[in-house]
This record gives C-alpha cells, sequence and structure tokens, in this order.
C-alpha cells in the first residue's frame, strides 16, 4: 500500500499519536496572503481525517503539538507581525481541531515557542527560545509556565550571557518537577599559530 501525503503548502513540524491511535500534524501553511499554523489528523493509513489553518498574525507559525486531557490539542509555535519581534504562542483546539483559544508572550525580543507540555496543575510549560536581534550572541532557552487557560504564570532563561546557547526543550519528571533540556554554549580558544 501507498503510506504516504503529501499537503501542498506545508512545512512540517511534529507528529503525534493521538488516544485514538490517529496521528496528528503540527505545522504551517502558507498561502499569497498569510502564514498559517496548521493541524493535520490522520488516520493509520495517513488519510486526512481533518486539516484546520489558524490565523492570529501575519505569519502564524505552528511547529509543535500535543493532546490535552480533554481530547483537545495545544499548539505551540510563534507570531508574526510587520516590525521587528516575534512572539511565542500557545493555541488551544478541541478534540475536532476548533479553535478555543490563543495567547502571545514576548516583547521587544524574539521570543519562539518549540515543546509543549501539560503540567500536574493543569496549566502548560513551553520551552523555545529567547534572543535580541541588535545583540550578538544573546540567545537563551526560554521556558514559560501558564494556567490552564495560557495565562503566563512566570518565565525563565536559561543560558550563558556571552554566546548562543539553544532552545528549551521541556519534559514532565516522574516526581512532578519539570525537566528543561538546552545547551549551554562555550567558547574554546586555541593556540592560533597551529
Amino acid at each position: 500500500e501507498n503510506y504516504h501525503s503529501y499537503y501542498f503548502g506545508n512545512v512540517g513540524g511534529a507528529m503525534i499519536k493521538t488516544y485514538d491511535n490517529n496521528f496528528v500534524m503540527a505545522c504551517h501553511f502558507a498561502d499569497a496572503e498569510f502564514v498559517y499554523a496548521t493541524l493535520i489528523k490522520l488516520n493509520e493509513n495517513l488519510d486526512t481525517i481533518w486539516k484546520r489553518n489558524f490565523h492570529t498574525n501575519e505569519y502564524t507559525i505552528g511547529i509543535n503539538a500535543r493532546e490535552t486531557s480533554d481530547h483537545g490539542f495545544i499548539l505551540t509555535g510563534w507570531v508574526w507581525d510587520a516590525g521587528p519581534d516575534l512572539d511565542a504562542l500557545l493555541l488551544k483546539t478541541d478534540s475536532n481541531g476548533i479553535y478555543q483559544w490563543h495567547q502571545t508572550y514576548g516583547g521587544a525580543l524574539v521570543e519562539q515557542g518549540e515543546s509543549i507540555i501539560k503540567t500536574p496543575d493543569g496549566g502548560y510549560l513551553l520551552g523555545g527560545f529567547r534572543y535580541n536581534p541588535a545583540v550578538y550572541h544573546s540567545l537563551d532557552a526560554l521556558v514559560i509556565k501558564t494556567d490552564s487557560i495560557g495565562n503566563q504564570e512566570w518565565t525563565k532563561t536559561y543560558g550563558n550571557p556571552n554566546v548562543d546557547d539553544d532552545m528549551a526543550h521541556v519534559a514532565l519528571a516522574d516526581d512532578g518537577n519539570y525537566l528543561v533540556a538546552t545547551v549551554y554554549g562555550e567558547f574554546t580558544f586555541g593556540n592560533e599559530n597551529r
């Protein structure tokens, strides 16, 4: 059998298996006007069950998704309007991919969401990165904790302030604490005369 599908205009992000043994892919779709965050639900043969595009700004990028306890989906990525900054995105849907709410996080810097988990208190933990485009080597891992409807509770950045580090990937530890994986960048200088 032919187990593949093509989706014109989509850039892949992450694919997850759902509670009903289907799949959901988080990605983004571009047309002549906008860039949309996209969720596509596929069956085990990769036939499309539904496809949903979400437009919150001129560019709305979806990069990762997780299934929620109500069998809906929480999508992360970023949004951009004309201007220098990008903001991290959380977007919640129901089990049919119907939009419920979204929140953005950021300010004058570039913030991008890359990974997402549901937390034991019903909120979300978003991992990504933050940097200042005007400052060389300013990229640091970013972690944002929200409540169940995406209201920001706290934000942490991790990394060496003198070099670019990497994005944060988040996970839940067995004891209920959070795990954050990133790269702590270092410069190593050798003998230039060798």
